[in-house]
Protein backbone atom coordinates (compact mmCIF):
# COMPACT_ATOMS: atom_id res chain seq x y z
CA UNK A 1 0.00 0.00 0.00
CA UNK A 2 1.54 3.32 -1.05
CA UNK A 3 1.58 6.41 1.14
CA UNK A 4 -1.32 8.09 -0.68
CA UNK A 5 -3.62 5.13 -0.05
CA UNK A 6 -2.49 5.05 3.57
CA UNK A 7 -3.24 8.76 3.87
CA UNK A 8 -6.72 8.25 2.38
CA UNK A 9 -7.35 5.49 4.92
CA UNK A 10 -6.21 7.90 7.63
CA UNK A 11 -8.82 10.42 6.43
CA UNK A 12 -11.54 7.78 6.49
CA UNK A 13 -10.46 6.71 9.96
CA UNK A 14 -10.64 10.29 11.28
CA UNK A 15 -14.12 10.86 9.86
CA UNK A 16 -15.31 7.49 11.17
CA UNK A 17 -13.86 8.17 14.64
CA UNK A 18 -15.52 11.61 14.76
CA UNK A 19 -18.86 10.08 13.77
CA UNK A 20 -18.57 7.19 16.25
CA UNK A 21 -17.67 9.33 19.26
CA UNK A 22 -20.36 11.87 18.28
CA UNK A 23 -22.91 9.03 18.30
CA UNK A 24 -21.79 7.87 21.77
CA UNK A 25 -21.92 11.39 23.19
CA UNK A 26 -25.35 11.94 21.66
CA UNK A 27 -26.61 8.84 23.47
CA UNK A 28 -25.17 10.13 26.74
CA UNK A 29 -26.86 13.51 26.27
CA UNK A 30 -30.23 11.90 25.42
CA UNK A 31 -30.15 9.81 28.59
CA UNK A 32 -29.57 12.85 30.82
CA UNK A 33 -32.64 14.42 32.34
CA UNK A 34 -31.30 17.97 32.51
CA UNK A 35 -31.24 19.51 29.00
CA UNK A 36 -28.80 22.22 30.12
CA UNK A 37 -26.10 19.54 30.55
CA UNK A 38 -25.67 19.60 26.78
CA UNK A 39 -23.24 22.43 27.46
CA UNK A 40 -20.76 19.71 28.50
CA UNK A 41 -20.56 18.61 24.87
CA UNK A 42 -19.07 21.98 23.78
CA UNK A 43 -15.44 20.86 24.39
CA UNK A 44 -15.92 17.89 22.10
CA UNK A 45 -17.77 19.95 19.47
CA UNK A 46 -14.81 22.37 19.31
CA UNK A 47 -11.86 20.04 19.94
CA UNK A 48 -13.30 16.75 18.75
CA UNK A 49 -15.25 17.81 15.64
CA UNK A 50 -14.55 21.36 14.46
CA UNK A 51 -10.75 21.60 14.79
CA UNK A 52 -10.00 18.01 13.63
CA UNK A 53 -12.22 18.50 10.58
CA UNK A 54 -10.71 21.90 9.69
CA UNK A 55 -7.07 21.05 10.46
CA UNK A 56 -6.94 17.31 9.74
CA UNK A 57 -9.38 16.89 6.88
CA UNK A 58 -9.76 20.24 5.10
CA UNK A 59 -6.15 21.29 5.69
CA UNK A 60 -4.33 17.97 5.75
CA UNK A 61 -6.28 16.15 3.05
CA UNK A 62 -7.70 18.77 0.68
CA UNK A 63 -5.53 21.89 0.94
CA UNK A 64 -1.99 20.61 1.65
CA UNK A 65 -2.28 16.82 1.17
CA UNK A 66 0.03 16.44 4.16
CA UNK A 67 0.31 13.51 6.55
CA UNK A 68 1.71 15.80 9.24
CA UNK A 69 -1.32 18.10 9.01
CA UNK A 70 -3.62 15.08 9.13
CA UNK A 71 -1.94 13.92 12.34
CA UNK A 72 -2.37 17.36 13.87
CA UNK A 73 -6.10 16.86 13.30
CA UNK A 74 -5.87 13.55 15.15
CA UNK A 75 -4.15 15.30 18.06
CA UNK A 76 -7.07 17.69 18.40
CA UNK A 77 -9.54 14.82 18.10
CA UNK A 78 -7.96 12.61 20.78
CA UNK A 79 -7.34 15.40 23.30
CA UNK A 80 -10.83 16.77 22.60
CA UNK A 81 -12.43 13.38 23.18
CA UNK A 82 -10.54 12.72 26.40
CA UNK A 83 -11.22 16.28 27.62
CA UNK A 84 -14.97 15.72 27.10
CA UNK A 85 -14.94 12.57 29.21
CA UNK A 86 -12.84 14.45 31.79
CA UNK A 87 -15.57 17.11 31.90
CA UNK A 88 -18.27 14.45 32.05
CA UNK A 89 -16.60 12.74 35.02
CA UNK A 90 -15.52 15.76 37.07
CA UNK A 91 -18.87 17.56 36.85
CA UNK A 92 -20.46 14.51 38.50
CA UNK A 93 -17.91 13.90 41.24
CA UNK A 94 -19.19 15.41 44.47
CA UNK A 95 -15.80 15.91 46.06
CA UNK A 96 -13.30 18.61 46.96
CA UNK A 97 -11.85 20.86 44.27
CA UNK A 98 -8.38 19.29 44.41
CA UNK A 99 -9.84 15.80 43.79
CA UNK A 100 -11.95 16.83 40.80
CA UNK A 101 -9.03 18.72 39.25
CA UNK A 102 -6.74 15.73 39.79
CA UNK A 103 -9.23 13.48 37.98
CA UNK A 104 -9.47 16.02 35.15
CA UNK A 105 -5.69 16.22 34.75
CA UNK A 106 -5.31 12.41 34.97
CA UNK A 107 -7.81 11.79 32.15
CA UNK A 108 -6.16 14.50 30.05
CA UNK A 109 -2.74 12.89 30.58
CA UNK A 110 -4.21 9.56 29.41
CA UNK A 111 -5.31 11.37 26.24
CA UNK A 112 -1.80 12.75 25.71
CA UNK A 113 -0.26 9.28 26.16
CA UNK A 114 -2.73 7.81 23.63
CA UNK A 115 -1.90 10.63 21.23
CA UNK A 116 1.83 9.94 21.59
CA UNK A 117 1.31 6.26 20.77
CA UNK A 118 -0.64 7.18 17.62
CA UNK A 119 2.04 9.64 16.50
CA UNK A 120 4.80 7.05 16.97
CA UNK A 121 2.77 4.61 14.89
CA UNK A 122 2.20 7.16 12.10
CA UNK A 123 5.90 8.06 11.94
CA UNK A 124 6.76 4.39 11.52
CA UNK A 125 4.05 3.65 8.96
CA UNK A 126 4.70 6.76 6.81
CA UNK A 127 8.48 6.78 7.48
CA UNK A 128 8.48 10.47 8.46
CA UNK A 129 12.04 11.74 9.01
CA UNK A 130 11.49 15.51 9.31
CA UNK A 131 12.47 16.54 12.89
CA UNK A 132 10.35 19.69 12.62
CA UNK A 133 7.18 17.67 13.16
CA UNK A 134 8.20 17.13 16.78
CA UNK A 135 7.85 20.88 17.34
CA UNK A 136 4.57 20.94 15.40
CA UNK A 137 3.06 18.01 17.26
CA UNK A 138 4.19 19.29 20.68
CA UNK A 139 2.84 22.79 19.97
CA UNK A 140 -0.47 21.36 18.75
CA UNK A 141 -0.81 19.22 21.89
CA UNK A 142 -0.03 22.25 24.08
CA UNK A 143 -2.62 24.34 22.23
CA UNK A 144 -5.23 21.57 22.42
CA UNK A 145 -4.70 21.09 26.17
CA UNK A 146 -4.94 24.87 26.71
CA UNK A 147 -8.10 24.96 24.61
CA UNK A 148 -9.57 22.21 26.80
CA UNK A 149 -8.72 24.27 29.88
CA UNK A 150 -10.25 27.39 28.30
CA UNK A 151 -13.49 25.55 27.54
CA UNK A 152 -13.52 24.21 31.09
CA UNK A 153 -13.36 27.76 32.43
CA UNK A 154 -16.21 28.90 30.16
CA UNK A 155 -18.48 25.96 30.94
CA UNK A 156 -17.79 26.31 34.67
CA UNK A 157 -18.72 29.99 34.45
CA UNK A 158 -21.94 29.04 32.69
CA UNK A 159 -22.94 26.65 35.48
CA UNK A 160 -21.90 29.14 38.19
CA UNK A 161 -23.96 31.97 36.67
CA UNK A 162 -26.87 29.79 35.60
CA UNK A 163 -30.15 30.98 37.08
CA UNK A 164 -28.71 34.31 38.25
CA UNK A 165 -29.96 37.70 37.17
CA UNK A 166 -27.80 39.06 34.34
CA UNK A 167 -28.36 42.68 35.43
CA UNK A 168 -27.21 41.91 38.97
CA UNK A 169 -24.11 40.15 37.64
CA UNK A 170 -23.14 43.14 35.50
CA UNK A 171 -23.82 45.75 38.18
CA UNK A 172 -22.50 43.97 41.29
CA UNK A 173 -19.99 41.37 40.07
CA UNK A 174 -18.58 43.10 37.00
CA UNK A 175 -15.02 43.05 38.35
CA UNK A 176 -15.03 39.29 38.90
CA UNK A 177 -16.70 38.76 35.54
CA UNK A 178 -14.00 40.81 33.77
CA UNK A 179 -11.31 38.85 35.61
CA UNK A 180 -12.61 35.56 34.20
CA UNK A 181 -13.08 37.11 30.76
CA UNK A 182 -9.47 38.33 30.75
CA UNK A 183 -8.24 34.92 31.93
CA UNK A 184 -10.22 33.25 29.15
CA UNK A 185 -8.74 35.72 26.66
CA UNK A 186 -5.21 34.87 27.81
CA UNK A 187 -5.93 31.17 27.29
CA UNK A 188 -7.40 31.86 23.86
CA UNK A 189 -4.25 33.75 22.85
CA UNK A 190 -2.11 30.79 23.90
CA UNK A 191 -4.23 28.55 21.66
CA UNK A 192 -3.83 30.99 18.73
CA UNK A 193 -0.04 31.22 19.20
CA UNK A 194 0.40 27.44 19.44
CA UNK A 195 -1.82 26.71 16.43
CA UNK A 196 -0.19 29.30 14.16
CA UNK A 197 3.34 28.31 15.16
CA UNK A 198 2.61 24.58 14.83
CA UNK A 199 1.01 25.01 11.40
CA UNK A 200 4.16 26.73 10.14
CA UNK A 201 6.77 24.69 12.03
CA UNK A 202 6.69 21.44 10.05
CA UNK A 203 6.93 23.34 6.73
CA UNK A 204 10.36 24.61 7.82
CA UNK A 205 13.54 22.80 8.73
CA UNK A 206 13.93 23.21 12.49
CA UNK A 207 16.89 22.03 14.54
CA UNK A 208 16.15 19.87 17.57
CA UNK A 209 17.81 20.84 20.87
CA UNK A 210 20.43 18.65 22.49
CA UNK A 211 18.81 17.10 25.56
CA UNK A 212 21.43 16.29 28.16
CA UNK A 213 19.83 13.60 30.34
CA UNK A 214 17.38 10.72 30.21
CA UNK A 215 14.60 12.58 31.99
CA UNK A 216 14.59 15.28 29.31
CA UNK A 217 14.39 12.59 26.64
CA UNK A 218 11.23 11.04 28.08
CA UNK A 219 8.40 11.62 25.59
CA UNK A 220 6.24 13.61 28.02
CA UNK A 221 9.09 15.87 29.19
CA UNK A 222 10.58 16.23 25.70
CA UNK A 223 7.18 17.15 24.25
CA UNK A 224 6.69 19.78 26.97
CA UNK A 225 10.17 21.22 26.32
CA UNK A 226 9.64 21.44 22.54
CA UNK A 227 6.13 22.88 22.94
CA UNK A 228 7.33 25.54 25.37
CA UNK A 229 10.33 26.38 23.15
CA UNK A 230 7.99 26.87 20.20
CA UNK A 231 5.65 29.00 22.31
CA UNK A 232 8.50 31.13 23.73
CA UNK A 233 9.94 31.73 20.25
CA UNK A 234 6.52 32.61 18.80
CA UNK A 235 5.56 34.82 21.75
CA UNK A 236 8.47 37.15 20.99
CA UNK A 237 8.33 36.77 17.20
CA UNK A 238 6.64 40.14 16.61
CA UNK A 239 7.93 43.01 18.73
CA UNK A 240 4.69 45.03 18.55
CA UNK A 241 2.50 42.18 19.76
CA UNK A 242 5.07 41.27 22.44
CA UNK A 243 5.08 44.83 23.81
CA UNK A 244 1.27 44.98 23.87
CA UNK A 245 1.06 41.58 25.60
CA UNK A 246 3.51 42.65 28.31
CA UNK A 247 1.64 45.92 28.91
CA UNK A 248 -1.64 44.00 29.13
CA UNK A 249 -0.14 41.56 31.61
CA UNK A 250 0.96 44.45 33.87
CA UNK A 251 -2.54 45.96 33.74
CA UNK A 252 -4.05 42.54 34.48
CA UNK A 253 -1.78 42.14 37.51
CA UNK A 254 -2.83 45.56 38.83
CA UNK A 255 -6.49 44.78 38.13
CA UNK A 256 -6.25 41.58 40.17
CA UNK A 257 -4.68 43.47 43.09
CA UNK A 258 -7.50 46.04 42.97
CA UNK A 259 -10.06 43.21 42.81
CA UNK A 260 -8.66 41.62 45.97
CA UNK A 261 -8.56 45.06 47.62
CA UNK A 262 -12.27 45.45 46.64
CA UNK A 263 -11.51 48.63 44.68
CA UNK A 264 -13.93 47.62 41.93
CA UNK A 265 -13.86 50.87 39.85
CA UNK A 266 -10.06 50.69 39.59
CA UNK A 267 -10.14 46.98 38.82
CA UNK A 268 -12.70 47.69 36.07
CA UNK A 269 -10.34 50.28 34.56
CA UNK A 270 -7.31 47.98 34.64
CA UNK A 271 -9.21 44.99 33.23
CA UNK A 272 -10.49 47.10 30.32
CA UNK A 273 -6.92 48.30 29.72
CA UNK A 274 -5.95 44.62 29.76
CA UNK A 275 -8.49 43.28 27.28
CA UNK A 276 -8.23 45.86 24.50
CA UNK A 277 -4.41 45.77 23.95
CA UNK A 278 -4.41 41.99 24.32
CA UNK A 279 -6.96 41.61 21.53
CA UNK A 280 -4.98 43.99 19.30
CA UNK A 281 -1.74 42.09 20.00
CA UNK A 282 -3.37 38.75 19.18
CA UNK A 283 -4.68 40.09 15.85
CA UNK A 284 -1.24 41.55 14.99
CA UNK A 285 0.46 38.24 15.75
CA UNK A 286 -2.08 36.21 13.77
CA UNK A 287 -1.53 38.37 10.67
CA UNK A 288 2.27 38.18 10.93
CA UNK A 289 3.85 35.64 8.51
CA UNK A 290 6.02 33.03 10.28
CA UNK A 291 8.62 31.67 7.88
CA UNK A 292 11.79 31.79 9.94
CA UNK A 293 12.49 29.67 13.05
CA UNK A 294 16.24 30.19 13.09
CA UNK A 295 17.82 29.53 16.49
CA UNK A 296 14.74 27.93 18.04
CA UNK A 297 16.81 25.02 19.35
CA UNK A 298 18.77 27.44 21.56
CA UNK A 299 15.67 29.14 22.99
CA UNK A 300 15.08 28.66 26.71
CA UNK A 301 11.41 28.96 27.76
CA UNK A 302 12.34 30.89 30.92
CA UNK A 303 10.42 34.11 30.30
CA UNK A 304 7.13 32.46 29.41
CA UNK A 305 7.54 29.97 32.24
CA UNK A 306 8.10 32.84 34.67
CA UNK A 307 5.00 34.70 33.44
CA UNK A 308 2.91 31.54 33.69
CA UNK A 309 4.06 30.89 37.26
CA UNK A 310 3.29 34.49 38.23
CA UNK A 311 -0.13 34.13 36.57
CA UNK A 312 -0.86 31.02 38.63
CA UNK A 313 0.13 32.93 41.80
CA UNK A 314 -2.19 35.81 40.85
CA UNK A 315 -5.12 33.48 40.13
CA UNK A 316 -4.60 31.79 43.50
CA UNK A 317 -4.54 35.27 45.06
CA UNK A 318 -7.91 36.14 43.54
CA UNK A 319 -9.41 32.83 44.62
CA UNK A 320 -7.85 32.88 48.09
CA UNK A 321 -7.36 36.59 48.78
CA UNK A 322 -4.01 36.24 50.60
CA UNK A 323 -1.62 39.02 49.57
CA UNK A 324 1.24 37.75 51.74
CA UNK A 325 1.20 34.34 50.06
CA UNK A 326 1.14 36.03 46.65
CA UNK A 327 4.27 38.08 47.22
CA UNK A 328 6.06 35.14 48.87
CA UNK A 329 5.29 33.00 45.81
CA UNK A 330 6.37 35.74 43.38
CA UNK A 331 9.65 36.31 45.27
CA UNK A 332 10.39 32.58 45.25
CA UNK A 333 9.52 32.33 41.54
CA UNK A 334 11.76 35.33 40.76
CA UNK A 335 14.69 33.78 42.65
CA UNK A 336 14.26 30.51 40.76
CA UNK A 337 14.12 32.43 37.47
CA UNK A 338 17.25 34.49 38.19
CA UNK A 339 19.25 31.62 39.70
CA UNK A 340 20.78 30.42 36.38
CA UNK A 341 21.90 33.99 35.62
CA UNK A 342 23.55 34.72 39.00
CA UNK A 343 25.20 31.31 39.43
CA UNK A 344 28.86 31.50 38.34
CA UNK A 345 29.65 29.26 35.39
CA UNK A 346 32.46 26.79 35.64
CA UNK A 347 35.40 27.61 33.41
CA UNK A 348 37.34 24.91 31.66
CA UNK A 349 40.90 24.46 32.85
CA UNK A 350 43.44 24.88 30.14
Amino acid sequence: MDNQRKADSLDNGLLFAIGLVTFVITLLQINMNDPTQVIEAIPFIVLGILLPFVVGYLGGSIEFNSVEERMRGWIYFLIGTFSYFAFFATFRIKAEYIITESVFIFILICGIITTYALLKWSNRVFNIQNPSIQYAYSGTALGAATCAWLLRILTSLYFDFQGKNVYDLITTSYASLLFWISLSLFSFSIVVICEKASANAFRNRLELPKLSNRIQRLFFVKGAILGLKLFEYSFGYNFKSLLLWICSFVFWFLGCLMLVAKANPLSLLFFVLTIIPWLIATVIFYKTPMNDFKGIDKVLPNKVGYLLLVSVCVVLLVLGGNLVSLFEAIILTTILYLLPYITPKKTKKE
